[in-house]
């Protein structure tokens, strides 16, 4: 009798023993909280919404006119030259959001949408004098140094040699080509053409 009530009492602490841990991993898997950096397919999904996300950025800002404006808002005043909303650290607006000056409408959205995340930059690609794709980079914002977890969103912007700086400069991109002391740095790709150059924007979120 005393052995089967032995037995009994293992059962037992067996069946609540296995009845909590079930309950700790239950647990456990509700408090998980999903990121960009979890591994395995959820770390994918999370990424490729990051992308649609900051796609989404860029495409309203070019329909809306601002993304074209935000390539052309350069102070010809400095030397070498640097966008017009620089804090003087870099050529690029940096990592502050630009005054209400600026043509700023996708900074905003970024931060506003990934102030969670570590950061972001933007950085232009533009072709070179002979319409090459071997130009050179600008930065725009420059927040830090992307992860292996960064991902990259891009959207194709064409100049057109008769859309003017956006600055406090009101010349032609042609007139500022044509003029030594305009110095900005990206050239007029097809001499030939109405087309100035085109420019890739990339923005990288991590």
């Amino acid at each position: 009798m005393v052995s089967d009530d032995r037995a009994q009492a293992y059962t037992l602490e067996g069946f609540i023993g296995s009845i909590l841990i079930l309950t700790a991993v239950l647990f456990a898997l509700q408090s998980v909280v999903i990121t960009p950096t979890t591994a395995g397919t959820v770390d994918r999904d999370a990424r490729d919404q990051v992308r649609i996300e900051a796609n989404d950025m860029l495409t309203l800002s070019a329909e809306s006119g601002n993304l074209s404006k935000m390539i052309r808002y350069w102070d010809t005043s400095t030397s070498p030259g640097q966008f017009n909303a620089s804090d003087g650290r870099s050529l690029g607006y940096s990592s502050d959001i630009p005054p209400k000056s600026a043509p700023r409408g996708l900074f905003v959205l970024l931060e506003d949408t990934f102030e969670d995340k570590n950061g972001y930059n933007v950085i232009l690609t533009y072709q070179n004098t002979t319409g090459a794709p071997q130009g050179g980079n600008l930065v725009m914002v420059r927040n830090g140094f992307s992860t292996e977890s960064g991902v990259v969103a891009s959207y194709t912007i064409t100049l057109y040699d008769d859309q003017r700086l956006t600055a406090d400069d009101d010349r032609t991109l042609a007139e500022c080509e044509a003029e030594s002391d305009c110095n900005y740095p990206i050239p007029d790709a097809y001499d030939d053409s109405p087309v100035y150059n085109v420019v890739v924007v990339k923005v990288i979120v991590w």
